[in-house]
């Protein structure tokens, strides 16, 4: 009897841990919308007018979601930059723009309010408060993107995005 109650006790506790692990792994679903946080980083940038960046997007854009979500995907410069003729056209996300300054690193707001790209190169107009200095370089740069809607192509590329450089 007592070894009965021995293996009894050992399936329950591992039918418990293993409710735990499920719960954890598949999350209850959720009425909240995902939220997309992208990253575009490149060793330099241009910037042609005080209202404009050019970046290298050799690297690709970094994608990712927060709780209870969390999902990532790698888009190149073509997908990324389509989402401002589409789901950013109407609603354009603000971000952060950061470089690495003469002694310390810069960063200033910005509002993306158009992308395009050559599938090499991303060219963003912005709008901000301060003015960029026109006919610069900039070293170390990223471009933190925070949207407040899911894009469409975040929905049509689910569950990962083709790598198309």
């Amino acid at each position: 009897m007592k070894n009965l109650i021995t293996i009894f006790n050992i399936i329950l506790l591992a039918s418990i841990a293993s409710g735990c692990a499920y719960v954890h792994d598949h999350p209850e679903p959720t009425s909240e919308p995902k939220v997309w946080q992208f990253v575009h980083t490149a060793d330099q940038a241009q910037v042609p007018n005080s209202d404009t960046i050019m970046m290298s997007a050799a690297h690709g854009i970094y994608a990712s979601t927060d709780g209870p979500y969390r999902e990532h995907k790698h888009l190149n410069a073509k997908q990324f930059a389509s989402m401002w003729a589409d789901s950013f056209k109407v609603a354009p996300p603000n971000a952060m723009l950061t470089w690495a300054g003469d002694k310390e690193p810069q960063q200033i707001e910005i509002v993306i309010t158009d992308a395009r790209s050559d599938g090499n190169t991303i060219i963003y107009i912005f709008e901000a408060n301060e003015l960029m200095k026109a006919g610069g370089t900039l070293s170390n740069v990223t471009i933190t993107v925070r949207s407040n809607i899911e894009p469409k192509i975040m929905e049509s590329c689910a569950p990962t995005c083709p790598d198309q450089r």
